[in-house]
């Protein structure tokens, strides 16, 4: 079992590395795009003064490559379960969408898909109630007040604190 894990790993350092490559590889014969990456090969240590190698570029890449995925399949979970969850809000959103767009290929990213407050109100209110950190988010209730029935004094700022106060 173990084994399998390490080549996979193994795998995905070797994609990774493969990935920077190219892009120094694209940057260095003049076709690089300013992203991340540019960024990333123009650094330069404070106190040597030396930029990253391809050890350090591909190990960004691969924590670049895991961060963006995971968050941004969170993200589109938590958005997709209220979504579910709230079907007078998700018919809301598909008219919104309807009305703006003809066909799935005509949304991309410009004005029109700008122009879309339902849908950045969705993205945003997923976003808040399932945010794509591992954990939990910190929230203080500064005034008590009623959750679920349940009632949290002013202070209370994580779930075991809540467990204090619910009759058992």
């Amino acid at each position: 079992m173990y084994g399998n894990i390490m080549q996979e790993t193994v795998r995905f350092q070797e994609y990774a590395t493969q990935q920077a490559m190219e892009r120094i590889e694209m940057e260095q014969s003049g076709n690089g795009v300013n992203d991340i990456f540019r960024v990333l090969m123009n650094a330069r240590d404070p106190e040597t003064g030396e930029m990253m190698g391809l050890e350090e570029i591909s190990g960004e890449a691969a924590v670049l490559t895991i961060a963006g995925s995971d968050t941004s399949s969170t993200a589109l979970s938590g958005t997709a379960h209220y979504l579910t969850a709230y079907p007078e809000c998700f018919s809301k959103l598909k008219k919104e969408l309807r009305d703006k767009f003809q066909n799935v290929d005509d949304i991309k990213a410009g004005p029109v898909l700008a122009s879309c407050i339902y849908l950045k109100a969705c993205v945003d209110e997923g976003l808040r109630m399932s945010p794509p950190l591992p954990g939990v988010m910190p929230r203080e209730n500064h005034g008590g007040g009623y959750v679920d029935g349940i009632y949290i004094p002013a202070g209370v700022s994580r779930v075991f604190d809540i467990s204090k106060h619910v009759d058992k």
